[in-house]
């Protein structure tokens, strides 16, 4: 099995405790990190010593695992277990979706850098950072700078137990159908590209207001800085659509069939029920829409952005 860590994510090394490691004022030895770990929690009777090793939240047979990996006492990395590539990044890429889409997490592609840290070795639990990150695997002739991948290692945001838990259960209902896992890939792609996740109350407590102040000028100032982003952004998130339906080319007098077809494999009932929109979705003031009229009225704008129709 392959070990990679999972970037940009830090998670709890007990739950409740937060990620209590990290920083250059790290005590080194094991026993004055034994010392510090029970100087903050033990004393108050909250957590007691972290258990070193792997804690599995996700294991799915044919793909391989999600874990926290403990080590050095109290350090704590966000893990994917494989036996390959590929089946690393099938386990790794909707979970972090999962956060982005569902869970409002900020996690923007860094092109500059994986996703994914693959390891030439399992980590054991006594190793320090330094160590495990000495681990990491080189590609290329470039040297590997250990400070940059320590740093990278110890930089992210925070994640808790319950959303590790929340994400793996939703990765381990979806993974054998691979129109639902492109499909929520792409919409993190649109997700990132307009900071588009809006909860509802965003929504009535900021957004609503904030628009109504602007004026027509700063609101066309803003669009025209950034035109081509929002472009894309459609266009990702219509690639979701088309990805949920499992089709490549969604054709109007389809969308019918196409809705029964995916209510009658998920058991759902999008070709028969109404949505009642919210938010600015169109500018028509209207609230309650067929699913089957959305996505017409989302085809048109599509043929208009990509420059081609689909009948």
């Amino acid at each position: 099995m392959k070990y990679f860590i999972l970037r940009g994510l830090l998670p709890e090394v007990s739950e409740g405790a937060g990620h209590f490691g990290g920083g250059d004022a790290e005590p080194r030895s094991r026993h004055k990190r034994v010392e510090r770990w029970r100087s903050f929690f033990e004393d108050e009777g909250e957590f007691p010593l972290p258990r070193e090793g792997e804690h599995v939240f996700l294991d799915v047979k044919k793909f391989g695992r999600v874990l926290v990996f403990v080590d050095n006492v109290y350090d704590a990395l966000l893990m994917v277990s494989a036996a390959s590539q590929q089946k690393a990044y099938a386990l790794a890429l909707p979970f972090r979706s999962y956060l982005t889409v569902y869970l409002g997490f900020d996690l923007a592609a860094d092109t500059s850098d994986f996703t994914l840290y693959e390891l030439n070795a399992k980590p054991a639990v006594t190793s320090t950072t330094r160590d495990i990150a000495g681990l990491c695997r080189k590609f290329g002739d470039s040297p590997t700078i250990l400070d940059f991948v320590v740093n990278a290692m110890h930089s992210g945001t925070l994640v808790t137990d319950s959303q590790i838990r929340l994400a793996c259960n939703f990765v381990a209902k979806t993974l054998q159908f691979r129109q639902l896992t492109d499909c929520l890939m792409h919409l993190e792609q649109s997700h990132t590209l307009v900071a588009g996740h809006m909860t509802s109350s965003h929504y009535y407590r900021h957004y609503r207001e904030q628009r109504r102040l602007e004026s027509a000028y700063l609101r066309e100032k803003k669009y025209l800085e950034d035109r081509t982003r929002y472009d894309l952004a459609f266009l990702s998130g219509f690639r979701a659509l088309e990805a949920l339906l499992d089709t490549m080319r969604i054709k109007r007098n389809e969308v019918p069939h196409l809705l029964r077809a995916f209510d009658e494999k998920f058991s759902t009932s999008f070709s028969s029920t109404t949505w009642t929109s919210y938010h600015e979705v169109f500018s028509s003031k209207r609230k309650k829409w067929k699913f089957a009229e959305i996505i017409g009225r989302y085809l048109d704008i599509r043929n208009a952005v990509a420059a081609h129709a689909n009948p």
